[in-house]
């Protein structure tokens, strides 16, 4: 294979961007650039370490099974490689948009022909700050926009979803969806609100979405 880091040039007498006279008048030993030669890089290596957890609990009530089930995850290191670096940058966890916590809660109650499932979702607190060149949302960037150290951060978010599925007669089922029941916004993001175009409301897709239903009438012929 090619060397890699080699550049190739044109010989002086095929270059036609100069005329021969002026390559001699100007000292020109090399031709213009034709090609350059380099190796694959694994760029998008990150170091990742954290703690998974999950539950499952399932018993009998008056009206039906109730099954409950518990999945979370806490990250504890979130590196990313630069390869102009040739290092690791600082640790993302509990920084923005890399949560320490996520977790859901699930519980399901079937009563025969209606099941009932409720989401308990949850998304942990991070600061505004991000990696490598990073200045604007470091505790001192805060400081010098006139920020204080709550206005830096995004508080935790919890939402609740809800479903709904209703069999009235053999095949048939209706089920209605709703997200993020009570409405909830999500909690304010300096950071988002600057990138999205200073001000822009709403600050993402989760805060124009709000409550969302969705309704679904399904038939099985066999």
């Amino acid at each position: 294979g090619e060397a890699a880091g080699r550049a190739d040039r044109l010989r002086p007498t095929r270059d036609r961007s100069s005329w021969p006279a002026d390559q001699a008048a100007y000292g020109v030993s090399a031709g213009a650039l034709s090609a350059t030669h380099s190796r694959y890089e694994n760029s998008a290596r990150t170091l990742v370490q954290g703690v998974d957890v999950a539950a499952t609990g399932r018993t009998l009530t008056p009206v039906g099974p109730l099954s409950v089930s518990l999945q979370s995850s806490f990250l504890h290191t979130y590196r990313r490689f630069s390869v102009a670096r040739n290092d690791y940058g600082d640790n993302l966890a509990g920084r923005y948009g890399y949560p320490h916590w996520r977790a859901n809660l699930v519980a399901a109650l079937d009563t025969g022909a209606v099941s009932n499932v409720l989401r308990l979702n949850y998304l942990g607190e991070t600061s505004l700050e991000g990696d490598w060149y990073e200045s604007s949302w470091t505790t001192t960037g805060c400081l010098d926009q006139g920020l204080s150290a709550g206005d830096c951060r995004v508080k935790p978010y919890l939402t609740l979803d809800w479903a709904v599925a209703w069999r009235p007669a053999e095949g048939l089922t209706v089920g209605l969806n709703v997200r993020n029941v009570f409405d909830t916004r999500p909690p304010r993001d300096l950071r988002g609100l600057g990138e999205s175009g200073f001000g822009v409301i709403p600050q993402s897709l989760a805060e124009a979405y709000g409550r969302t239903l969705r309704l679904s009438l399904g038939y099985r012929f066999f």
